[in-house]
């Protein structure tokens, strides 16, 4: 690894090239949920087992500032429905002073969730939900030793629920601000909890409240009244869109009865253009056939080619990756040295993309690093098309009605 970084680092004199300056988007990629909690960062007079999931609170609890918090080692998946977890109570301790719920990363660990800015919580001595306050409202019963505690977060309609032995209390919180982190405060003396992230099955049924959702959400969906051949305009105007001429040539004649609407995004005529050389350019891009994508780019548009830097330069940076993902490490210095190098400065944007691929050398496995992988992915080389596609349709957009589309823009997409 310190070989590959160092070849990283040679070729421009930045700071340092490597996960912790990449800013990642993981829109194509399945997120990680939380499965420990964070014992790299945590509360004092808290003992935390091996296994991350257990926690005892060793301290007196005598003063308000004697609590000692934890959080989960990931906040809560951003793109899924429903995210839960379980406490359960071993032991009360001495006044049951135990907080369950969420806050964000600014979270003071000598705080109660709930008490800060931005988090949240359901605490079993007095049974009363706080959030950004030391002084609670009245919420549900309180909870102790052998009592099993759930807090789910629903990053839907952005609410915050609680369940207690199974059974749901009731919505505690509503417009939270998100990321947000499961957090559990201990205050008195010998109190013991257990976290469940799902390692184990929950005792509340969370996947049938999931389903219920999933259910309310598709009869939402089913209910809106579309006007006529709505969805059929939508659909020829995503294929003419990415140059799919023969797919739209075989909806067109099933659907040649069906009367018109007016089209809601980009006319028709500038959608239309160069169909089957824009498909051309997606499938060779989508095989990875970068050398023959600029080929014929510099042959059948020349002007873009040579107007447009930010065709040349995602091409680029796109061959860069190709070569990685086979494995050239040599190769891809000798890419980055001749024709990336060369766009170093132009602006920040730019610096940062190159930034995020020059990473790709800072690992022995890139493809199972979290802060890279996606740039190896069938999803990049999508992007990539879709900037050349972009870059093709542009001089053909009316000014007065010029789409505002960032996709294309002078930085990679990832």
């Amino acid at each position: 690894m310190s070989m590959r970084k160092s070849l990283a680092s040679s070729l421009w004199p930045w700071d340092s090239v490597g996960a912790e300056n990449n800013k990642v988007d993981l829109d194509d990629e399945e997120e990680e949920a939380p499965t420990e909690l964070n014992t790299l960062n945590f509360g004092n007079f808290l003992e935390v087992s091996t296994d991350k999931l257990s926690v005892r609170y060793v301290g007196e609890g005598a003063h308000s500032n004697d609590v000692g918090s934890i959080q989960a080692n990931r906040p809560a998946p951003s793109q899924q429905l429903v995210f839960y977890y379980e406490v359960e109570v071993k032991d009360g301790g001495e006044r049951g002073k135990i907080g369950v719920g969420f806050s964000d990363k600014t979270f003071k660990h000598s705080r109660q969730p709930g008490w800060e800015l931005n988090s949240y919580g359901y605490h079993g001595d007095d049974g009363n939900k706080y959030s950004a306050t030391w002084k609670g409202e009245k919420y549900s019963t309180g909870f102790t030793t052998g009592d099993v505690v759930g807090a789910g977060l629903h990053l839907g309609k952005r609410e915050i629920f609680y369940t207690h032995n199974g059974k749901f209390i009731g919505i505690a919180f509503h417009d939270i601000k998100l990321p947000l982190y499961a957090t559990v405060g201990l205050h008195s003396k010998n109190e013991h909890i257990t976290v469940n992230f799902g390692q184990k099955p929950f005792v509340f049924d969370i996947a049938a409240l999931i389903a219920e959702e999933r259910l309310q959400v598709q009869k939402t969906v089913t209910s809106v009244d579309f006007p006529q051949r709505f969805t059929l305009d939508v659909v020829t105007q995503y294929l003419q869109h990415y140059g799919c001429s023969g797919t739209l040539s075989a909806l067109l004649d099933a659907s040649c009865g069906l009367p018109r609407v007016e089209p809601c995004s980009v006319p028709s005529s500038v959608a239309a253009v160069d169909m089957d050389t824009r498909a051309a350019l997606r499938r060779l891009l989508l095989e990875g056939k970068v050398d023959a994508t600029m080929l014929k780019m510099q042959q059948e548009y020349p002007n873009i080619w040579k107007d447009d830097i930010s065709v040349a330069f995602h091409l680029h940076c796109q061959k860069f990756i190709e070569l990685v993902r086979l494995g050239d490490v040599d190769a891809a210095v000798r890419q980055a040295r001749a024709h990336l190098a060369i766009y170093r400065g132009i602006d920040t944007q730019a610096d940062l993309v190159l930034q995020d691929v020059l990473a790709l050398l800072a690992y022995e496995d890139p493809y199972v690093e979290p802060a890279v992988r996606h740039l190896l992915s069938v999803q990049q080389r999508e992007v990539v098309a879709d900037v050349l596609n972009q870059a093709i349709l542009r001089p053909h957009v009316p000014q007065s009605g010029e789409i505002q589309e960032d996709r294309g823009g002078g930085g990679l997409q990832s």
